[in-house]
């Protein structure tokens, strides 16, 4: 998880800040305006890399179940909540909801897990 956040977060980090030179130089003028989505879009992706990280382990530990279960939360939650969002305030706010459904997934997915190794170790926080 440390090397994937070493990696993730920099990356992240550095499209959403350079987000409308790469706009501008890779895709040309007329795609400048896609600066702000792509900035919001580093940003998930850093935050879906470190929610990656936690699945593995669930699934050795819970079983496919409880990987299934989080996948239906997380589609229950980001698909209607998204699609909600565009019809009423437009792609930017879907985008923004969409990142505040990872947030809410990674923690959830993490407070799962930690809750399980607490359970089987024997100590809590």
């Amino acid at each position: 998880m440390g090397v994937i956040a070493l990696l993730a977060f920099p990356s992240a980090a550095g499209i959403a800040c350079l987000a409308g030179l790469i706009a501008e130089v890779v895709l040309g003028p007329n795609w400048i305006v896609a600066a702000p989505l792509m900035t919001f879009l580093a940003v998930i992706g850093g935050l879906q890399a470190m929610n990656s990280c936690y699945w593995p382990m669930l699934l050795a530990r819970l079983g496919p179940k409880a990987n299934f279960k989080l996948s239906a939360i997380s589609f229950g939650l980001t698909i209607p909540s998204f699609g909600l969002a565009l019809w009423l305030a437009g792609l930017l706010a879907a985008i923004a909801v969409w990142l505040c459904c990872v947030l809410v997934m990674l923690f959830v997915g993490a407070s799962l897990l930690v809750k399980d190794l607490e359970e089987h170790t024997g100590r809590s926080s």
